[in-house]
C-alpha cells in the first residue's frame, strides 16, 4: 500500500510534463490499472475537469469502480462514456454485464446486442445475448443466437454446455446428444457436459449410456456438486437391474453427505433386488424417520382439537389416530375416548378408555384414574 501511494505521489509530480491531450496524466491511469491500484485511480479521476474527461479514462474509472464493487460509480462513469460514444465496446459490455447482474435483462440485452452489432463474429456476444433470452424465458431467440455461438466456436465448452443444455430443454435429444459427444471429444472429464449428457440419456431410456458417464463423475472428485447426475445414475442402474452399482452410487451421495430420503429409498430397493431384506428394511426405516417430521404428530393433534371445536367429532377422531400411529403416544387414545364421549357414542368411548389403559405405562395418574372411573359409568 505504502509503494502504491508513492507511485501516486510521484506519478502526480509529473503529471505537468507527462500528459496527453485532455490534459492528465495517461501514463499514471495505465500504471494505476497494470497494478491494480483502483482506489488510487478512482481518488485520481476526481481531480480531472469533467470536460477533460475522455473515454479512455472514464473506462478506467468504470473498470476500477467494477473491481471494486462500487457499482452505481461504475455505471455512472460507463454511462458518461456510452454517451460519448455509443460504438465504445468496453462501455457497452461492462453497462450490460451490470444490468444482466442487476436482473435487468431488457436493459443488459439493449447494450449486449450493440456490442453484437459492432462485432458480430464474437461468440461471447452472442452468449451474452442468448443468456438474456434465457432470463427472458424467450427460449427460441436464446436458441437460435447460441446456435450461432456455437458454429462460431465449437471448441468453446461452455458454449456447447449452454447449447446441449438448450436442446435437452427443447428435448431435441439428437441434436444434444452430437454437441455433447463433441465437447467431450475435447474434454472427457468435463462435468457440466457429462451432466446434461447423462440427463438426456435417462430421458431416452438410454440407461446403459447413462452409466459410465455417472462412472467418470464419481470419479472426478467434485463431492455434492454432482449430486443430481449421480442421482439419475442410481435410477439408471435400477431400471436395468444392476442392483450393486446401485448401491455403488448411492452409498457415494451418502458418503459425500447427501441427505435425501430417495437416496436411502433407492439403495433399499435395490438390497431387496437382492434379497438381502434386513438391510433393506434398515434403511426403509431409515426414510420413515426422515419422512415423519418431530412435529407431524402435534399438526394431527391441533387439527383434531380443531375439529372437535366445530365438533366434527369423526374427524377429531381419525386425526386422533393418525398422531397416535406416527408416534406411538398412547396418551392420544385417551383424547380420542373423548371425542367419543362427546359425539355420544359411549361403545367406542369405552374400547377407547380401555385401550388407553391396557397400554399405559407412565401416564399421569389423574387421567388414568379418570378413564378407569368413566369405563364403570358407561
Amino acid at each position: 500500500m505504502l509503494k502504491r501511494m508513492l507511485f501516486f505521489v510521484i506519478m502526480l509530480s509529473f503529471q505537468s510534463t507527462v500528459v496527453n491531450a485532455s490534459g492528465y496524466n495517461r501514463v499514471f491511469v495505465s500504471q494505476c490499472l497494470e497494478e491494480q491500484s483502483y482506489s488510487a485511480l478512482l481518488t485520481f479521476v476526481q481531480t480531472i475537469p469533467v470536460e477533460d474527461c475522455d473515454n479512455f479514462l472514464l473506462n478506467a474509472a468504470g473498470y476500477s469502480a467494477f473491481q471494486t464493487g462500487l457499482t452505481d460509480q461504475a455505471v455512472s462513469y460507463y454511462s458518461r462514456s456510452y454517451e460519448k460514444d455509443s460504438n465504445n465496446i468496453q462501455a457497452n459490455l461492462y453497462l450490460g454485464m451490470i444490468k444482466n447482474r442487476q436482473r435487468k435483462f431488457t436493459e443488459a440485452l439493449s447494450f449486449y446486442k450493440r456490442l453484437l452489432q459492432l462485432r458480430p463474429d464474437q461468440a461471447r456476444y452472442l452468449k451474452n445475448v442468448a443468456d438474456c433470452f434465457t432470463s427472458l424465458r424467450i427460449d427460441d431467440s436464446a436458441l437460435f443466437y447460441l446456435s450461432k455461438a456455437y458454429t462460431t466456436a465449437p471448441n468453446d465448452l461452455s458454449i456447447a454446455y449452454s447449447f446441449a443444455d438448450a436442446l435437452y430443454a427443447k428435448k431435441m435429444y439428437a441434436e444434444s446428444d452430437v454437441v455433447i459427444t463433441s465437447g467431450l471429444a475435447i474434454d472427457s472429464n468435463n462435468s457440466s457436459l457429462l451432466g446434461v449428457g447423462i440427463r438426456s440419456a435417462y430421458f431416452q431410456k438410454k440407461y446403459k449410456s447413462v452409466l459410465p458417464m455417472v462412472h467418470k463423475l464419481t470419479h472426478l472428485g467434485l463431492g455434492e456438486t454432482i449430486f443430481t447426475p449421480v442421482m439419475f445414475g442410481v435410477f439408471a442402474a435400477l431400471q436395468i437391474k444392476d442392483y450393486k452399482l446401485c448401491i455403488e452410487y448411492s452409498e457415494y451421495l451418502m458418503r459425500n453427505g447427501s441427505e435425501a430420503e430417495q437416496v436411502y429409498y433407492h439403495a433399499a430397493k435395490a438390497y431387496a433386488g437382492l434379497k438381502e431384506y434386513e438391510k433393506s428394511n434398515q434403511l426403509l426405516n431409515k426414510c420413515l424417520s426422515m419422512a415423519i417430521s418431530e412435529n407431524t404428530e402435534a399438526y394431527y393433534t391441533e387439527m383434531a382439537e380443531n375439529y372437535e371445536a366445530l365438533r366434527d367429532f369423526g374427524k377429531a377422531q381419525r386425526n386422533f389416530d393418525t398422531a397416535r400411529f406416527i408416534s406411538g403416544n398412547n396418551l392420544l387414545l385417551y383424547r380420542k375416548a373423548l371425542a367419543y364421549e362427546a359425539a355420544s357414542d359411549t361403545e367406542r368411548a369405552k374400547k377407547a378408555y380401555q385401550s388407553f389403559l391396557r397400554l399405559s405405562q407412565n401416564e399421569d395418574t389423574a387421567i388414568v384414574n379418570f378413564a378407569k372411573k368413566r369405563i364403570t359409568e358407561l
